[in-house]
């Protein structure tokens, strides 16, 4: 309880052009409650360059159990223009 928890996504763009995050990042909650809010550090992730998704956690009262969340990235991407990042936890 009380104690912060952060899980960070990097992003790289292996491409050849800008990648582009076209829409903050959504979270879905899958399982359990309370989704973190996601942050992007980039939305333009020049070739060979990375961009970070940060989510913090706080465990609360009433909070324990298994979590999924989902994070949806959408970007100008042609081959894979929506992706999905997924966080697991199980809070004892």
């Amino acid at each position: 309880h009380g104690t912060t928890i952060e899980t960070v996504f990097r992003v790289r763009n292996v491409g050849d052009q800008p990648l582009i995050i076209q829409n903050s990042p959504q979270v879905q909650v899958v399982i359990g409650c309370c989704p973190p809010r996601a942050l992007l550090s980039s939305k333009v992730i020049q070739p060979g360059q990375e961009a970070t998704v940060t989510l913090s956690f706080m465990m609360h009262e009433g909070m324990g159990g298994k979590h999924r969340f989902n994070i949806n990235l959408q970007t100008n991407d042609s081959n894979e223009p929506n992706k999905q990042l997924v966080v697991l936890s199980n809070w004892l």
